[in-house]
């Protein structure tokens, strides 16, 4: 089946595509690249930034381009059932309430970073990526971004926002004792900030 095919059959027009999409026992990366490459000078697909291509959807005035976000989400968060990223830094605190500053670059923790931070640029925006603590999936992500609250904020933002910090825990039902098994493999700035908050004995009362 041709790389073509594949996105017609999985529609995929109008999303991003990856060269790892379609990496396979009988395709390998450079044999990926080499066909991508072909199909974008042929007028198949249309490239946004280094390894990121996709198949525009028509609209009424032209094709459609990809959004930022569509293309960091999948490229770092999630792609199918498969979560190996999340929201992180000021964009998160942000998210949760902790501050108002919107900041201009979105953070993100993923397991495609192998840095401890990168900027990168994709288009005329930026994204910030960092490796994980402990590697991210699906029964952790949201443990993990709760730690980061605390990575993030400084001690007197939890203090008056408290209310939010449990909001958070209560909201994505996590476990207590999944967080307290999790916490030991965090940093030791993260575990003195949740003493520091009492966050344990909130947990413990409900």
């Amino acid at each position: 089946m041709s790389i073509l095919q594949t996105i017609y059959d999985n529609n995929l027009i109008g999303k991003p595509l990856f060269i790892e999409d379609f990496v396979s026992e009988k395709l390998s990366y450079n044999s990926v690249k080499t066909l991508l490459s072909r199909y974008v000078k042929s007028g198949y697909l249309k490239k946004t930034n280094q390894g990121t291509y996709y198949m525009p959807k028509k609209g009424i005035i032209g094709d459609i381009p990809l959004s930022f976000e569509e293309i960091i989400y999948k490229k770092y968060i999630k792609n199918d059932d498969e979560i190996f990223g999340y929201i992180s830094g000021l964009t998160l605190l942000n998210e949760v309430g902790l501050s108002t500053q919107v900041p201009n670059i979105i953070e993100i923790t993923t397991n495609k970073e192998k840095n401890i931070k990168r900027k990168i640029a994709i288009g005329n925006r930026k994204v910030i990526t960092r490796k994980p603590t402990i590697e991210i999936n699906k029964n952790n992500v949201l443990y993990l971004q709760f730690f980061d609250i605390f990575r993030y904020a400084d001690e007197e933002m939890i203090k008056e926002n408290k209310d939010k910090v449990i909001e958070f825990y209560e909201k994505n039902k996590l476990n207590y004792t999944t967080l307290s098994k999790l916490e030991k493999e965090m940093p030791m700035k993260i575990r003195k900030k949740m003493i520091g908050a009492n966050i344990y004995d909130e947990f413990t009362q409900r």
